[in-house]
């Protein structure tokens, strides 16, 4: 199938948008050390690139807080979030608020990775962060899936 291009930069944005809220993808908190202590955003776009080494990306907004604490400090964590965390995924996706994160609110979460950044790109507004991963744990639940612009979660 061709599509036909559409007339204006922004018709294609909000196709582009609109495309990619149909596919499901998990929710992830990307965590980083902001004046010492841990600060959180939520992220559907983290995924695997690598199994030997480990290696894994993480897409952020280049303007954003998390994308220059990663910068300067060389290192970020991820967190893959279960459905009895959809508040932290909530409240960690709110642009321009605090977002520092109680170690207590991560308990229970489905897999865990502690990675140094060995590359990163810069792409329109977003920085590509690659990640080797120096930890990883995994647990398990339920998990918290972004499908169509809402929270949502499989239903077994």
């Amino acid at each position: 199938m061709v599509l036909q291009p559409t007339p204006t930069a922004e018709a294609t944005s909000l196709a582009f948008l609109d495309a990619m809220a149909e596919l499901a993808r998990g929710v992830a908190l990307v965590t980083c050390a902001v004046d010492g202590r841990m600060w959180g955003t939520t992220v559907t776009s983290f995924t695997s690139v690598s199994v030997e080494p480990p290696t894994v990306l993480v897409a952020l907004r280049s303007d954003g807080r998390a994308a220059r604490a990663i910068a300067a400090a060389g290192r970020y964590g991820v967190v893959l979030l279960a459905v009895h965390q959809l508040e932290l995924a909530r409240s960690a996706a709110v642009p321009g608020v605090e977002k520092f994160v109680d170690e207590r609110r991560l308990r229970g979460a489905l897999a865990r990775f502690d990675c140094d950044v060995v590359a990163s790109t810069v792409v329109g507004e977003t920085t590509v962060f690659y990640g080797d991963v120096r930890a990883a744990q995994a647990g398990r639940g339920r998990p918290l899936l972004h499908h169509r612009r809402r929270y949502t979660w499989p239903s077994t």
